[in-house]
């Protein structure tokens, strides 16, 4: 039977991503398992039995506790899910916005994209939280006059002007922020970069007959071609923000179950989290699906 080349896109896609779903099954389906089994059962340590899983009078208990008797985790859970919805944005931008910077042609671009990419090279937990902590280290021996991230002039600037104390948050916490989120942008620069070489040169041959500018080439030619990687990137980037080292539902949940000894409660708070970013991930993505832009139905 011959294979049409669709077919064989679509076995191609599913021998790539074959590995991935056989570590899934190996390595992350019993730890989920015992994740669940704790989230409804009451674990207790006992003597020379190790721990016990003792049912409860209602399986729905560390649930509730953790949005009814916890102070700080429904705090954590809101505050981790707002921060989404200017980081994101601001790293997706501005990596495809330095991806089309860095794809001209000028002098130095090998050396500034060394530069973008280096994150990625010495991007790992142990060192970024050095260098995070050496530079904290240096800005809090800074007087706050000469502190770069001193946003007290800038936010009175913007409260002289009228705008909502919301927005004005938003912004000084771009601001203060800005260097951590420049730097998670470094895997997204060097995608979108190779996604705009990808771009068909006579696409752009076609624009100029028609006398495109520069900027309608961007939004008419590019910025279309390139939306599969920008919805990839953004379900990347909002999968980036709950791992990360600095998220605060997940501190607060190893912190809990480190300090309280209460691994059920934590295991609870820990399905609730995993259970409303996959919804969240679910509701971005078919939101965004359908502006994407797929080459199959123009061929």
């Amino acid at each position: 039977m011959k294979l049409t080349y669709k077919k064989k896109r679509s076995i191609a896609g599913f021998l790539f991503v074959l590995p991935f779903i056989v570590g899934l099954l190996v390595f992350f389906a019993q730890p989920m398992w015992l994740l669940i089994k704790l989230a409804f059962t009451n674990m207790k340590f006992g003597q020379g039995v190790g721990y016990v899983l003792e049912p409860l009078k209602n399986i729905f208990d560390n649930f509730k506790y953790a949005f009814a008797g916890d102070a700080y985790f429904p705090t954590y859970l809101f505050t981790s899910f707002g921060n989404l919805f200017y980081e994101v944005p601001f790293i997706v931008l501005f990596s495809l916005f330095s991806a089309s910077v860095l794809n001209k042609k000028f002098h130095g671009r090998t050396a500034m994209r060394l530069i973008f990419f280096l994150p990625i090279v010495i991007g790992c937990g142990l060192i970024m939280n050095v260098i995070q902590n050496g530079t904290n280290e240096i800005m809090m021996t800074s007087s706050d006059e000469l502190s770069f991230f001193n946003t007290e002039g800038l936010t009175g600037l913007l409260l002289s002007t009228g705008l909502p104390e919301g927005l004005i948050e938003v912004i000084s916490t771009l601001v203060v922020n800005v260097s951590d989120l420049v730097w998670r942008s470094a895997l997204q620069i060097l995608v979108f970069l190779v996604a705009l070489l990808s771009v068909p040169e006579s696409y752009y041959e076609v624009a100029k007959v028609e006398g495109a500018k520069a900027w309608e080439t961007f939004w008419k030619v590019t910025f279309p071609t390139v939306t599969p990687y920008v919805l990839a990137l953004t379900i990347y980037t909002i999968i980036d923000s709950f791992t990360n080292v600095d998220n605060k539902v997940l501190s607060y949940i190893v912190s809990f179950s480190n300090t309280q000894i209460e691994y059920s409660k934590a295991a609870a708070m820990s399905l609730i989290f995993f259970a409303v970013a996959i919804i969240f991930i679910l509701i971005v993505f078919l939101i965004f699906r359908p502006f994407v832009f797929q080459k199959d139905r123009i061929e």
